[in-house]
């Protein structure tokens, strides 16, 4: 197959997706890593059943020589697609060794990880924890992180699990419910910031303190994370530089130079803690 020296960046369309902080910094990352090379950039996004584009021929239909995919769970409905688009694909973020991809991710252990050691020296046992999609590797791993953190306390924490799939209304509405029932939580982790925002609000609706009453900590270090009210303490994932990664490994790829490597590769990125207002000593 002959090369058109394109590569698309898949994403899900879905109103405001590029006023996204994260897509916009995903698809700079891409896009900057490409302007030193032969390759042009095609934006493809995504909408309808997802089912719709488990078959579909990018290759042909597009003209791209390979792919990079964000959301991946919002794009198409299995994992075995991978294996059927016929072309050479990275992900980023939810890394899975399973995939036929190369995955491109934030150390999602260690923030989880940083997230729980942080909690745990404030005095904090009585946590709620926000996840994405029930298939988010993302989550699970953040939050096994999170429960490792914790291995060494003589007092193990009470962990609350509730799904608000990364979404800020969802996790409003969850964060409202869980204290309207009295439970008796002190802090809030979110696995991202848009559901830490969304427990902010939920709190000022109930009137109640952060970090006065709650603590919330959140995950990405969004752009909104420091103009919250409070300022969010958050763990910063290089997204930019994720993406730029992302970008260079399948132009390396489609050079030739790590065809072994790529499929069921992954890239882990360090993440790390930022320490602002809105967690406080229990």
């Amino acid at each position: 197959i002959s090369s058109s020296k394109t590569l698309g960046a898949i994403l899900p369309h879905h109103l405001g997706a590029l006023l996204s902080d994260y897509y916009v910094k995903v698809v700079a990352g891409v896009t900057d890593a490409l302007v030193e090379t032969d390759y042009s950039l095609k934006l493809l996004l995504l909408k309808g059943e997802r089912e719709k584009w488990d078959h579909y021929n990018f290759r042909v239909g597009e003209a791209v020589d390979g792919a990079i995919v964000i959301h991946r769970h919002s794009c198409f409905s299995n994992e075995a697609v991978f294996e059927r688009l016929g072309m050479p694909c990275v992900v980023i973020d939810d890394p899975n060794p399973q995939l036929q991809a190369h995955c491109v991710a934030g150390d999602n252990r260690l923030g989880g990880a940083l997230a729980g050691r942080y909690l745990a020296e404030k005095g904090h046992r009585r946590i709620a924890v926000l996840t994405g999609p029930p298939g988010s590797i993302d989550s699970r791993l953040r939050l096994e992180g999170l429960m490792y953190s914790f291995r060494h306390l003589p007092a193990q924490p009470r962990l609350t699990v509730r799904t608000a799939y990364y979404v800020q209304e969802s996790a409003r509405e969850v964060v409202t419910t869980l204290l309207k029932n009295r439970d008796a939580i002190t802090a809030i982790f979110c696995c991202n910031d848009d559901m830490a925002l969304g427990a902010l609000e939920a709190l000022r609706q109930l009137g109640l303190r952060c970090p006065g009453d709650v603590s919330v900590i959140g995950y990405d270090d969004d752009a909104r994370a420091a103009l919250a009210d409070p300022p969010l303490t958050t763990i910063r994932v290089p997204l930019y530089a994720m993406a730029q990664e992302a970008a260079r490994c399948l132009v390396r790829y489609l050079a030739g130079e790590h065809p072994l490597g790529f499929f069921q590769g992954c890239t882990l990125f360090p993440v790390e803690l930022v320490e602002r207002a809105s967690v406080g000593s229990c």
